[in-house]
């Protein structure tokens, strides 16, 4: 590995996200929880996240299945800073 290469991104959460990440059925979060795990070792989160549009562009979604990550993604420092989560259905109304 060269010295200018990053192995990988740092997966950071909010205090709401982490209060929101009990919420789901304990495989459910285990499946969020490693596919975050993933982007720290494997994934480029900026090939898999979605940017937003409107008020929410400067923000992107992951999606686990039938749940959604709202996070934003920080190219220099390799950052992901999740700020919500939740079912598909939920997400877009909530305020974040």
């Amino acid at each position: 590995m060269k010295s200018n290469e990053r192995s990988g991104w740092t997966v950071k959460f909010t205090h709401t996200a982490t209060k929101l990440l009990d919420k789901p059925d304990p495989p459910v979060t285990s499946r969020i929880l490693d596919y975050l795990r993933r982007l720290e070792t494997d994934l480029d989160p900026a090939s898999v996240a979605k940017p937003l549009k409107g008020s929410r562009s400067m923000l992107s979604r992951l999606r686990v299945g039938d749940y959604r990550e709202i996070c934003k993604l920080d190219g220099e420092s390799f950052t992901v800073l999740v700020l919500c989560l939740a079912h598909r259905k939920k997400i877009y109304r909530m305020s974040f």
